[in-house]
């Protein structure tokens, strides 16, 4: 399921460019990072970042492990630019990515992740895109994986951004998935929850 917001952007020339496109504003990396470490996010850790674009979230590959940090993006030109974004940032560890569409997330080769990010993605997508997403990632969690997904928490529509209220976000996930709201600061208002399985899912 290819998202026409995917589909059509431009290819991009330059990293100002990229990070303007995909919304880098640049206190959002060190706010995110801040968050995903109260939710007890180590070096150690592997984490996929869902929606990577040019890798804007700089701080959190050069906080993990190297070879901890993995991506999907559906556009290389945004990787492509990230990369070298991450050379801009002083960023020495190298990002295990694949560009794909479709969320085909077995192409990373990683059976699970201890967490998984999606920022500034769900309000881009219609609902149809939304339960397509989960249903793709959600074979890729294990019990202790922490799902951490940003979203506007309102009715908003327009032709950026779309709001998916957190009760109705609540009602893409299966029986044996929960969420919370989490502490989290973003300069345009979205919010942050997590995922996780419950305890007495199989």
């Amino acid at each position: 399921m290819k998202n026409p917001y995917i589909e059509n952007i431009k290819y991009f020339t330059s990293t100002k460019d990229a990070l303007h496109y995909v919304g880098g504003i640049p206190e959002v990396t060190s706010h995110t990072l801040k968050s995903l470490k109260a939710q007890g996010l180590q070096p150690y850790h592997t984490l996929l970042d869902v929606g990577a674009g040019c890798f804007r979230m700089h701080t959190v590959i050069d906080y993990l492990n190297q070879g901890h940090y993995f991506a999907i993006e559906g556009n290389s030109s945004l990787v492509n630019q990230g990369l070298d974004y991450l050379k801009e940032k002083g960023v020495d560890k190298v990002p295990i990515y694949t560009v794909n569409q479709d969320f085909e997330i077995g192409l990373l080769e990683e059976p699970y992740f201890d967490f998984v990010l999606i920022s500034g993605v769900v309000c881009h997508m219609t609902d149809d895109e939304i339960e397509h997403m989960f249903s793709k990632l959600f074979q890729f969690t294990a019990h202790h994986t922490k799902v951490i997904v940003t979203f506007i928490d309102n009715n908003t529509v327009d032709k950026n951004f779309r709001g998916t209220p957190y009760t109705h976000l609540k009602t893409f996930l299966p029986d044996e998935y929960e969420s919370t709201l989490i502490s989290y600061y973003h300069p345009r208002g979205l919010k942050m929850m997590m995922i996780t399985r419950t305890i007495n899912s199989a």
